[in-house]
């Protein structure tokens, strides 16, 4: 016969097992539910594992990476971002039909590499849920939220037009948690950056810049035309300038970190000229408010650098500048010439 303490050794220790075992596997779940509900489960452990150094710590510094490092990792999600924004239209239609498998492809693993490098990991995810952490303040989770939302969005296909309006969302939620800043120090120089597209970019994008040379034959994709429609509305100075810097995935387009930001600055503004065609004499258009030399309307360097091309030619009609001269107009501000 066994002892009372006998019988407690051999029957309490295995129900105690059995709870402590359920305890640890619903942990888990929930930690996996969690992971999948944001978006950023990480294939495989030496994929988590490379991408540890890019991750911001509790301290709000990068363990392995300079501060500059970690910017500039932001800064490269952002141009992927607004390449998406670029480039979805001609994967997916406003109907959410497919029109380009591989085009397709290429964006999901494009925002798969926003992801990589935006958000933290599920532990750092869950203890920001709870309130408990202090690795980035509350507008952050919400970049996280809007992170996955579009990666969502991307994933099923979604039309054109919402994930465009997503990514915008996300791209606004970066720039502004991350304090970036998005125009050149000093004025550029439209010349300058003229001399240097000529020198690096005109083999490839011709010298009009609707890419066709004997080279952009043999490339595929070939390089964009910088002067199609589509851009009008999603090429910006800045959009340029980014794609400069870092490239363009999937694409020949190199990164030209071997110019200097000035530089790279120089060469995005001479892009959004040469898409006006020459500056040309406004003749019977004349600027309208303020003193009547229109001085006081124009947007500043920083704003340009922002600025679409129908960005521009709002703020120009809101300006009070007729439908006749916009264009006049905008070509004189994009060559940098006061009207």
């Amino acid at each position: 016969m066994r002892t009372a303490r006998e019988h407690s050794a051999s029957g309490a220790r295995p129900r105690w097992g059995l709870v402590f075992t359920w305890v640890v596997l619903l942990s888990a779940l929930a930690l996996a539910a969690w992971s999948l509900v944001i978006g950023i489960v990480t294939p495989d452990p030496a994929g988590a594992a490379s991408e540890a150094g890019k991750k911001v710590s509790a301290t709000g510094t990068a363990p392995d990476d300079s501060e500059s490092a970690r910017l500039n990792e932001i800064n490269r999600a952002l141009a992927l971002i607004e390449y998406v924004i670029g480039d979805y239209p001609t994967a997916v239609s406003g109907e959410g039909e497919i029109l380009d498998s591989a085009e397709y492809e290429e964006q999901r693993a494009v925002i798969s590499e926003v992801r990589d490098i935006l958000a933290p990991d599920p532990r750092q995810a869950v203890s920001m849920l709870r309130g408990s952490s202090t690795v980035r303040e509350p507008v952050d989770l919400m970049l996280l939220r809007n992170m996955a939302s579009a990666q969502r969005l991307v994933s099923r296909n979604a039309p054109s037009t919402e994930v465009q309006e997503a990514l915008r969302t996300l791209w606004r939620d970066v720039v502004e948690v991350y304090d970036l800043r998005l125009s050149p120090e000093e004025p550029p120089s439209v010349s300058q950056g003229g001399e240097f597209y000529t020198e690096s970019c005109a083999v490839c994008h011709a010298g009009d810049g609707r890419g066709r040379t004997d080279l952009a034959l043999h490339l595929d994709p070939p390089p964009a035309d910088l002067l199609e429609a589509r851009f009008d509305e999603t090429l910006t100075p800045a959009r340029v300038f980014n794609a400069i810097t870092f490239g363009i995935p999937g694409t020949a387009m190199p990164s030209y970190e071997v110019l200097d930001e000035s530089e790279r600055w120089d060469l995005a503004f001479f892009v959004l000229a040469l898409r006006q065609g020459e500056a040309r004499e406004l003749g019977n258009c004349v600027a309208v408010g303020g003193d009547g030399s229109g001085e006081d309307m124009w947007p500043s360097i920083d704003e340009l650098a922002g600025l679409s091309d129908a960005a521009l030619a709002y703020w120009l009609q809101e300006a009070g500048v007729t439908d006749e001269c916009v264009d006049l107009y905008r070509a004189k501000l994009r060559w940098q010439i006061e009207p």
